[in-house]
């Protein structure tokens, strides 16, 4: 019995790993910008005034794709991944 609780909690806490990634429009591009000895991964699309979107520790740019969809025919829409953080690379100290 306790076997089976303990298999049920691991597959009940394993399931936001199995989530969606949203996915941002066919529009926009990525590209990997070097800055402070990190490559950042962004990704730009849309046209009009720049709007920057940054995400919280412990996500990535991707949770931006819904709003970054929306936003792409009024502004210049630019989401990066924080260092080390989604397809950004790490710094080399840490």
């Amino acid at each position: 019995m306790f076997r089976s609780i303990l298999l049920l909690a691991a597959l009940c806490l394993s399931a936001p790993a199995l989530a969606d990634v949203p996915r941002f429009p066919d529009s926009f591009h990525a590209k990997e910008v070097a800055a402070n000895g990190v490559d950042l991964h962004v990704r730009v699309g849309g046209k009009g005034p720049a709007i920057l979107l940054l995400h919280g520790y412990g996500e990535t740019g991707d949770m931006w794709a819904p709003l970054a969809a929306a936003l792409e025919n009024t502004h210049t829409v630019i989401v990066p991944d924080l260092r080390g953080m989604g397809l950004s690379s790490h710094p080399a100290g840490g």
